[in-house]
Order: structure tokens, then sequence, then C-alpha cells
């Protein structure tokens, strides 16, 4: 774990948060962008530690929202820990009763009765007007946009049956965004859902499973959903037994290969199922359909052994942005490399979710840290080299206004300074990338990590 400097405390990349307020005005350098005006929400584990003992793993902290609101008047920020229920019982108890850093007996008991916390530490989501911040297994959290207080987690209606991804994706030409849960049991399987901007959610089909497996993200064209399931398989004994080693409760399994699943949107059950070497990924950043084929764009990992690495301010840096070309006809996958660099977190011009695209916004964070645009067509890539004591968050990008230029507008990415102990907000032009932040927001305080963000504009972007 990196240590900061002052009397070797804990960096605020990974300590406590220590302020959790709604929201007040914050200092801005430089101009900001007249067409700047929205919030920038971001989530992460923010609590990695409980009666005295820490977490053993980033992916167990208890989440916590900031949120930046750009407005006329004035920029302002927020920061409040997700009030789970799980949270809650732990204060009263005033120790660990859940993850790694709960009594080996108590861990146990948690797992045969498949008791867990709700962390709500991944993203973001905003459905319908309402906001939601996800995790891996547990259901939706909805919290408040103007306090950030939290609401409570919901199944909407009923609709989710077992877990909930922290990775719902836009479908614009259907108006409707697309997730899946993993639903555990004797014949596990995965839960597909549709959640129409307007109107009721409902489960549209399902994608049945020989285990259980590890799951994180999928991808969506305009007619399709895409599955990449790797062999990354849940140890069930070590479960039961209460294991407290995150990296020990999964096996990656090469020889069994990773799973390539087509589904058609209007037609569910008419799945094109079909086996490729193995791989992992964590993150896509975007797919589209071409002829009788899907392009899929993601961050591919040789292995699942990344997962010892989440929230390290050092990796070994093997994800590698890629595209792939599925033909479902002939259940073929081919491959080609569209950066030599480690990356993560890509993300596309949100007004090309589902669609045809070229930009990718990356960051690379391995020997040196860049926030960077991957031009797929040209090649070119476009980067801006935060200074080494400064740890960035993946990017978001938001269009200019009146534009129709892909990638053309403002990039945003949360930035912790070691030396400053501080955290801000820097907003890049796309078209001068590599001269670095237009504008500062400085927060006054250490934001601890966060994974995912999302930015709601005022006013309709539908």
């Amino acid at each position: 774990m990196m240590k900061h400097g002052k009397a070797g405390a804990l960096s605020g990349y990974h300590r406590s948060l220590t302020a959790s307020h709604g929201f007040e005005p914050v200092r801005v350098e430089g101009k900001l962008p007249d067409m700047l005006r929205g919030t920038l929400f971001r989530n992460g584990p923010a609590l990695f530690e409980h009666g005295g003992r820490r977490h053993g793993h980033v992916f167990e902290g208890d989440g916590a929202v900031c949120a930046v609101r750009f407005s006329d008047e004035a920029v302002e920020c927020a920061h409040r820990l997700i009030e789970s229920v799980g949270l809650q019982q732990e204060r009263e108890a005033g120790e660990a009763l859940f993850g790694s850093a709960a009594p080996w007996l108590r861990r146990m008991r948690n797992g045969w009765k498949q008791k867990f916390k709700n962390t709500a530490n991944t993203s973001v989501w905003r459905w319908q007007d309402r906001l939601f911040a996800l995790m891996e297994r547990g259901e939706p959290t909805e919290f408040d946009p103007e306090t950030l207080d939290t609401i409570g987690t919901t199944t909407l209606d009923g609709l989710v049956a077992g877990g909930f991804s922290a990775h719902p994706h836009r479908v614009k030409y259907r108006r409707a965004d697309y997730n899946f849960g993993l639903v555990p049991g004797r014949n596990p399987y995965i839960q597909l859902m549709e959640l129409p901007w307007e109107g009721a959610p409902r489960t549209i089909g399902r994608i049945d499973l020989d285990h259980y497996v590890m799951m994180h993200d999928f991808i969506a064209t305009e007619n399709h959903l895409v599955f990449f399931i790797a062999p990354v398989k849940l140890q069930i004994l070590r479960a039961l037994l209460g294991s407290n080693n995150l990296e020990k409760l999964f096996q990656f399994d090469p020889d069994s290969g990773t799973e390539i699943v087509i589904v058609p949107t209007s037609s569910p059950a008419e799945q094109v199922r079909f086996q490729v070497d193995a791989f992992w990924q964590w993150h896509f950043a975007g797919a589209y359909e071409q002829g009788s084929g899907i392009v899929v764009d993601f961050v591919k990992h040789p292995d699942f052994g990344s997962l010892g690495e989440l929230g390290q301010t050092q990796r070994s840096g093997l994800g590698r942005l890629t595209r792939a070309f599925i033909d479902p006809a002939t259940r073929t996958m081919r491959e080609e490399p569209l950066w030599d660099c480690a990356c993560e977190y890509p993300r596309i011009d949100p007004r090309f979710d589902g669609g045809k695209h070229s930009h990718i916004f990356v960051s690379y964070d391995v020997c040196e840290r860049v926030l960077a645009r991957v031009n797929t067509t040209t090649g070119a890539v476009n980067g801006w080299n935060p200074p080494a004591h400064q740890y960035p968050s993946e990017l978001v990008m938001i269009p200019r206004s009146n534009r129709t230029d892909e990638g053309d507008g403002y990039a945003i990415s949360l930035i912790y300074d070691e030396l400053e102990d501080r955290s801000h907000v820097a907003i890049l032009d796309t078209a001068r990338f590599e001269d670095g932040p237009v504008a500062r927001v400085h927060l006054g305080h250490p934001v601890p990590m966060t994974f995912h963000g999302t930015w709601v504009p005022d006013g309709d972007d539908r």
C-alpha cells in the first residue's frame, strides 16, 4: 500500500473519507467552459476499515458519492457516504460484521446464509431522472441528487431477481438502458433487463450457466447484447468456510476458454454462443454492428491477475485496448490491438453509445500517468501527463454544445494530489488535449479513489 509523506499516514487515495458534507462552494482555477452546466457524480470505496480492522480488498469498502455541480452562480461540491443497512448495523455493533474484516465465525455464517453488505461503491447510474449507486452483486441504491442522502435499495418494482451489474448501457436507438444480473443457485443464470427511459422495466430473457461466474461488464449495440464470459469460477467451499482472501475466492481456468454470447435484443432466446481462447476483461468501451458482424472495443487482460491490483497505485499494466470482430454466423472472433500501451477505464462520446464510434478515452497509469484519447481510425493518440504525484480517475467525456463532431468537447477527471493531500477536478478541452487542463476545480479535501462516474447535464440530454 502506498504511504503518504506526512507522518507515514495512508495516502488520501486509500484513506477513509474525512469530509462528509452537502453542497458547498469550491475554488476554481482557470476559465470554466461556458457550456459546462450540470453535475459530475463519481463513486468509489471510501471506508477501508471497521472496528480497527482494515478490509482485505478495496472492493469491500463502503461507497461514497462525490458530486461537483456547475451552475451559473457557482461551482459546488458534495461528498457523502452511502448509508447502507449493513453499515448502520456495523456502527451499532462497533465492529465489522461483513467481509474480510469480520471475525472468521461470522464470515463463515455469512457465507452459508449468502449474507453480504451492499456497499454501492462502484458506479453511478441515472435512470428516469433518478440516481443510483451500484455495485457488483447488490440491488441498486437510490440517493437524492440534491443532497446525496441515501434513499435506500430497490428491486425496481420487483425486477431485480439477484444482482444488478454496476454497468448498465444506454441504447439511444431503443430509448432504453440495458443491464444484467447474476442470479445464484443450483441452476445459476444471467438475468437480462430492459430499462426504458419511459415506462416500466422488464426482464427480456436469460443466459443459462453451468456454474456461478464472475462478470463485471457487458456491451450493447442497437440490436444486440454482447457478453464475454471469462473462465473465472467461484470457489464455493472457500466461500462457505469464510475465506477472507477475495483473490482466492475466484479461480481463473484458462483451459475452459472464454465464452462469447450474442443476444438479439428483440429475440433474446435466439442466442449465439461459442468458445475462444481464455482472457478476461473488466470494461468495454463500445460496440456497433458492421454488416452481419459486430465490432467490440474493450480492454483485454490475459488472465484475472488484475483483481489483486485494483486500487493500487502501481500495476503490472497487462490490459490492452483491443478491437474484436465477431461473426455470429460462423461463430468466430478475431482481434486487433488499438493501442500498444497499458490502459483501463475506456469511455466513448456518450452520443455514440450503441453505434459506430472512432474515439476512445482511456487512463494509463503504468510507468507514467497519462489521460489519453485514441483515434481508432487513424491510430493517433492525444495524451496529457499529470505530474507524478497526481492520481487521475477515469475520464468522463462531455460533448460540446451545438457540435456534432465525435469526441469534440471536454474530458474531466477527478485527481488526487498526494503532495497537497487534496483532490481536484481537471477539465481538458479535447481539441487541445495535450495542453492539459483549461480549468481546475479544487475540492479542498482528499477524495478516496473512485471507480466510475457519470455526467448529468442540466436539462434533458436524451
